[in-house]
């Protein structure tokens, strides 16, 4: 990689001399592209002069620069979803020109054309780079309501999906902390409701996201696997608008509108499910049948998203972010005993309160210094908690005065939270070059662990007690960055994005440093045709402690330290790409990666543990995964959607002998094979139809295939004086040939969707969606343990595998009215 680093910093210094070398006046064309109606930013518009072949994009705030020479002009816009607009004019001079684009006429055409090429491209230099605009994600079936974003994700090759049911991403071999989940540039630390079977990114609030798993561009640091980069909606200009969705056991409201016509909007978008309501009547009725104990319980989450949008002028605009999310969990129980023959009752009571979520704000303000210049300066902060409590308390009462009384209360706390900047700036000079640079920082304060308990006792009106604090101290970090990159085009086949992310991390006095080359290439064949490499290098400075294969919100991150240094991936790539007709988009890409320094618990060290000494149960190693992914996707027409394919190895090893002693490994979710089908049929502009199958190979774990049994005494013997196996159980003692020895059963698992849309006067709209989730009723394993009797009901001598499945057929429905 330090070879990589040199070849890049020769091709960015080498940049400018070559910008300015070559010859010819050129004049700048920029300005916005928007939606016409609603007057929202439009992100990833193409640009293009037919004339010359030259163009561009628009960035994440719909602003595009297009530097070209004097003359006449023939510019095109288009975008996904939209009708193309076109223009012919003298170029004379810098010029502004903003684009309203008009969104297709028909709801078909919007479905259909808001997919193309949304999964493969043949002419941008990135590999393993997919675009989910809002139809994309919409095509897959939902899950008791809800259409999840990570879901999506999870249908892509290269991509597993961990525990069968959840929002589990490991990407290419990695682990679920080595993606990077962005909301409008803030990082989000937890993106998982219901100990993640749905993930916190709310689709009625989203305008786009961009997904990065193979060649990462330098301005994305932080993480190893992936960069999951979210915009959400800047809010209507014109007119007020808004949507409302009633589902199975969840509902969202969102609205938009102008503040100031033109000037200021804003956008909210709110979720909640409500299965504390309706559990809530069933406790009700069951507690109203006992009259000596009651029970209550109940779970919700809730998603609200915020922005302001406020516009100066036509160079100067502020948004203002706000997210926040959290999980609530509680049950309660109580029993009443009374006796008769001395007048006494007895009261006691014990519950369990547990709110874990995530807060998030950015202040952003954009500015356009020059035609070519545009910058973004924003100020984050981001904060994830997971607070516990429970408790205990008994009464005792004679003649209806309280004669003894006790309690005993006991909470847990732990998180994380960051304040800091990032800048940003896009710097068109030349239709050949399209470079990009900034900075950030995040001031992080690691809580990794805070518990205590109180106990109180009263007896006869004289109370006592006393309370034992313990908790872990804060660990404060710096992490700081700085980036360039340059999207150069070389000729008409040649273009390579080049460039550098430079890291720096600090804590507990210690610096780590990290200097990670970014180069993606692409050569055109043909006018369908283009193979592309790209070659990776990303550090990671957080790790996640987790006590399960599930999203916990007991989940710990954790920062490097002295003894547990920064992990790195280098990840080298190449693939095809070809697209037919303009309807179907091929790619083939394989890829592999080096992983160092990742971590895993020791072998014989329990999970269960509080944080403290974490160091000491864990040990560093080394992985490496290497695989080939297949996907064809066809875009336009009835019949859209993609099949996706992937083949991947991947291991761990951990020379010190700390697990599976210093040998080679299959990691645990070393899938290999993982085959996707995604269609969705568009039978009218009312009826849709869609489905996905998804297959692949089974999760590994650890279990004991064999069992040593304890040998029978020799006469003379006793447990106290035999000799050799006094160490062996009387029960026995498994034995495990390896870490991940066992490979589950495969996995496969049909969805179904059925949407119905009703459109109404002045631009209304109902939809009816049914989904089933596993339609086919699979029970697909997410545990298993050996099980079965040996002879004389001792162990058995082979292992007999029994695996638990968690979900069958699920039917769902939602109704949403979009006004």
């Amino acid at each position: 990689m330090k070879q990589w680093s040199f070849t890049v910093i020769l091709f960015l210094s080498a940049s400018l001399p070559h910008v300015a070398a070559q010859n010819g006046k050129l004049y700048t064309v920029s300005g916005y592209v928007y939606d016409a109606a609603p007057r929202e930013t439009l992100i990833g518009a193409n640009i293009y002069d037919r004339s010359l072949r030259k163009g561009t994009v628009s960035n994440n705030y719909g602003f595009y620069s297009l530097s070209l020479p004097p003359g006449e002009v023939v510019l095109s816009v288009s975008y996904v979803g939209f009708g193309t607009r076109e223009t012919r004019f003298r170029l004379t001079g810098d010029t502004v020109i903003h684009w309203l684009m008009e969104a297709s006429e028909t709801l078909e055409e919007i479905v259909v054309e808001a997919r193309r090429g949304a999964l493969s491209g043949v002419e941008n230099t990135q590999l393993g780079a997919v675009s989910l605009p809002p139809a994309l994600v919409r095509s897959v079936p939902a899950i008791l309501g809800e259409v999840d974003l990570v879901k999506v994700l999870q249908q892509m090759p290269g991509v597993s999906a961990g525990t069968e049911g959840f929002s589990g991403l490991y990407v290419r071999g990695g682990n679920r902390d080595e993606n990077l989940y962005l909301i409008d540039g803030n990082p989000v630390y937890d993106v998982n409701h219901l100990f993640g079977f749905f993930s916190t990114f709310n689709t009625d609030a989203v305008k786009s996201a961009e997904f990065y798993k193979g060649s990462f561009p330098a301005r994305f640091g932080g993480r190893l696997s992936s960069v999951v980069d979210v915009r959400t909606k800047d809010g209507n200009m014109q007119d007020y608008h808004g949507s409302f969705t009633l589902g199975l056991i969840s509902s969202r409201i969102q609205l938009e509108g102008p503040l100031v016509r033109d000037k200021a909007s804003f956008s909210v978008a709110f979720r909640r499910t409500y299965l504390d309501l309706l559990t809530t009547p069933a406790f009700l009725i069951a507690n109203s049948q006992m009259e000596d104990e009651k029970d209550y319980g109940g779970y919700h989450f809730y998603d609200l998203n915020a922005k302001l949008n406020y516009r100066f002028s036509d160079r100067s605009r502020m948004y203002l972010n706000w997210y926040s999310g959290e999980d609530a969990f509680n049950v309660r129980q109580e029993w009443l005993h009374r006796y008769e023959w001395d007048r006494t009752e007895s009261l006691s009571a014990n519950g369990l309160r547990w709110n874990w979520g995530n807060r998030l704000a950015s202040l952003n303000w954009n500015y356009i210094f020059s035609a070519q210049l545009f910058g973004n300066m924003s100020v984050i902060y981001s904060r994830f908690h997971s607070r516990i409590r429970m408790y205990e308390r008994s009464e005792e009462k004679e003649n209806g005065l309280l004669t003894d009384q006790s309690s005993m209360t006991m909470h847990y706390s732990s998180g994380i939270r960051d304040i800091g900047y990032r800048t940003d700036f896009d710097y068109t000079p030349h239709p050949n070059h399209y470079i990009r640079f900034g900075s950030n920082y995040l001031f992080h304060t690691f809580r990794p662990e805070e518990n205590g308990t109180a106990n109180s006792y009263g007896h006869a009106g004289v109370q006592t007690g006393d309370t034992l604090q313990y908790h872990n101290d804060r660990v404060r970090a710096h992490e700081w960055a700085v980036y360039a990159e340059d999207d150069v085009t070389l000729s008409g086949r040649v273009k390579i994005n080049a460039g550098l992310h430079f890291s720096l991390f600090h804590v507990d006095g210690h610096t780590y440093t990290g200097l990670q080359p970014r180069v993606s290439a692409r050569f055109l064949l043909g006018e369908s045709l283009s193979v592309k490499a790209a070659c990776s290098g990303m550090n990671q400075y957080v790790h996640l402690l987790s006590s399960s294969t599930v999203s916990l919100p007991t989940d710990l991150w954790v920062p490097v330290t002295k003894n547990i240094r920064p992990m790195y991936a280098g990840q080298f790539s190449a693939g095809a790409y070809y697209n037919l007709h303009r309807t179907y988009d091929f790619s083939l890409e394989a890829w592999y990666k080096t992983l160092h320094n990742v971590i895993e618990y020791r072998d014989g060290v329990s999970m269960f543990m509080p944080s403290a000494g974490w160091q000491q149960r864990v040990a560093t190693g080394r992985g490496t995964a290497y695989g080939l992914e297949l996907l064809a996707q066809r875009s336009t027409g009835k019949l859209t959607g993609w099949v996706g394919y992937g083949l991947s190895w991947v291991d761990r090893q951990f020379p010190g002998g700390e697990i599976n002693d210093g040998r080679r490994f299959w990691a645990k979710y070393d899938n290999r094979h993982k085959v996707n089908v995604v269609a969705c049929y568009r039978l009218n502009d009312r009826l849709e139809l869609n489905g996905s199958w998804t297959y692949f190979s089974g999760n590994r774990m650890t279990v004991a295939l064999e069992h040593y049994e304890k040998p029978p005494l020799l006469p003379g013997e006793t447990d106290g004086n035999r000799q050799g196996a006094s160490s062996i159980p009387l029960d026995g003692m498994p034995y495990y040939s390896s870490r991940n020895n066992y490979r589950m059963s495969d996995c496969h698992r049909l969805d179904l969707g059925f949407n119905f849309y009703r459109p109404k006067k002045k631009g209304r709209m109902a939809i009816w969606n049914l989904s089933v989730y596993n339609a086919y009723c699979r029970l697909n394993p997410v545990m298993a343990r050996p099980d079965g009797d040996g002879p004389n009901g001792g162990a058995p001598r082979k292992a007999v595998m029994i695996e638990y499945s968690l979900f069958p057929l699920i039917p769902s429905f939602s109704y949403t009215y979009k006004f």
